[in-house]
């Protein structure tokens, strides 16, 4: 099921990008403008739909303990949503350069197909208006598709599906380009990680708000207050309800028993439920490191969006935790659990996709041949493992004082554990204490048997051992 619904969404990624190149070459900007947006919204919408799926297969599997149901919820749910997080930006990255390449039998014919809206910014050609034809074209006007242009096996000349968008010229004379891919990856990343920091602020709001509403709407039937609509508003904005009879209202209070019997109810803590989950809880952080952590390089500005963003979320999900979750069924767990191999596994794949983005979309070692690319690649990314397995042999899981205080309490509890108890010489005469279910003096016969049962016929010392009289 994981290997067929990421199939399908790639596939449909490929495609859109395929009709917006497809778009490009017959003059028609429309997708290029709003690809971005329709692609974050199919990706939330496919993330929802897994959600669904993935908690129905991880059903089937009939786990016994609810800790190995969390465990295999979670990397079944992670793995597709993160996949659906990360490829439409790889394949505008990595993939599209090869599968959206323009190829006719000269350069300037090529070059004129892709540009029939008119050359980039900063090209010989930047003012020729569109529709220029290929035999007014010259070598020297198309220096700048130097490394964006190939010959293929059968003699065409062929641009790259990522070629230029903007162009400046270099101290050395040459030029320094920008490309339709570099300006749509900074573009669809911001469209989704703004789309995910929105959609993460609803989901927290609207469990707030429908226990509210639960609360405000049964207080209104005890009230007598009919237009309830405006009571619910007014309860929103922080306002008190009031009754058209006052002696109606005379009471009429609500307990915290009964509201968080009402938390419960409308917005429990469990998958699926607007109350939010475990599994769901640390996959919105999760997508929001990944993406992070993965493309930070190319829209730095999302650090500071996200600095600001999270410490928004953080205060929502501290109310929803304390006023809406309040208080959901506790489950042991040894730190973040099977949450830790999937940061791992992110944070080990970041390493590569930053590596790929200085090698393959950066200069200077863009413009390298592919041999020298692929050499540096293969070094960086290694040398960058390296340094991290040396750090992590280096910082300990644990750290040292809390190390030394839980060697510090597992002898203390030892000696405590181990050490003789003091006998006392003086004792104690609990014989005639009545510990029964009735009480002395009462006429049932069942009552003067079960106290007679359950007196005590034993003495005992002050340092706690009985002693038989």
């Amino acid at each position: 099921a994981v290997v067929v619904y990421v199939t399908i969404f790639a596939g449909i990624i490929m495609a859109i990008d395929a009709k917006n190149n497809q778009m490009r070459e017959n003059g028609d900007m429309r997708l290029a403008v709003w690809g971005p947006y329709l692609i974050s919204l199919l990706m939330k919408v496919s993330s929802f739909i897994w959600g669904k799926i993935a908690n129905r297969l991880v059903l089937l599997q009939n786990h016994r303990t609810e800790s190995r149901h969390n465990d295999a919820l979670a990397w079944t749910v992670s793995s597709v949503k993160l996949f659906v997080a990360l490829f439409p930006f790889l394949e505008l990255a990595f993939i599209q350069r090869y599968v959206n390449k323009t190829c006719m039998d000269t350069l300037p014919e090529a070059a004129a197909g892709v540009y029939n809206l008119g050359f980039p910014p900063g090209t010989p050609l930047a003012g020729a208006g569109a529709n220029i034809l290929a035999s007014n074209i010259t070598a020297a006007d198309l220096e700048f598709l130097g490394a964006y242009h190939h010959e293929n096996r059968y003699g065409h000349q062929c641009v790259s599906g990522c070629y230029p968008a903007k162009c400046w010229t270099k101290l050395d004379g040459g030029y320094e380009c920008s490309t339709i891919c570099w300006e749509g990856l900074k573009v669809q990343l911001a469209a989704f990680y703004v789309l995910q920091v929105v959609t993460s602020v609803i989901f927290l709001v609207i469990p707030i708000i429908l226990t509210s509403t639960a609360v405000v709407w049964e207080m209104c039937e005890v009230m007598e207050i009919r237009n309830r609509c405006s009571a619910v508003v007014r309860s929103l904005l922080g306002m008190r309800l009031t009754s058209n009879a006052e002696s109606d209202s005379n009471g009429a209070s609500y307990s915290l028993l009964q509201y968080q019997a009402k938390c419960s109810a409308t917005s429990p803590y469990e998958y699926g439920s607007y109350g939010g989950s475990y599994v769901e809880d640390f996959l919105d952080l999760a997508i929001g490191y990944t993406l992070q952590a993965c493309f930070n390089q190319v829209l730095p500005s999302m650090a500071i969006i996200g600095v600001f963003a999270h410490m928004f979320l953080y205060r929502i999900l501290a109310y929803r935790m304390l006023n809406v979750t309040c208080r959901p069924f506790p489950y042991g767990s040894e730190g973040i659990g099977i949450w830790q191999s999937i940061l791992d596994t992110i944070a080990t794949l970041a390493v590569t996709c930053n590596v790929a983005i200085a090698t393959f979309l950066q200069s200077p070692i863009k413009d390298w041949r592919l041999e020298r690319q692929l050499i540096f690649f293969i070094l960086a990314e290694k040398g960058l493992f390296m340094i991290r397995g040396l750090m992590a042999s280096i910082l300990p899981d644990q750290p040292d004082d809390v190390t030394r205080i839980e060697d510090y309490n597992a002898h203390v509890a030892a000696d405590l554990t181990t050490r003789p108890l003091p006998w006392a010489d003086k004792t104690h005469d609990f014989s005639k204490v009545d510990i029964g279910l009735f009480g002395p003096g009462t006429n049932s016969d069942d009552g003067e048997e079960g106290g007679r049962s359950h007196r005590s016929t034993g003495v005992v010392t002050a340092g706690g051992a009985p002693s038989p009289r």
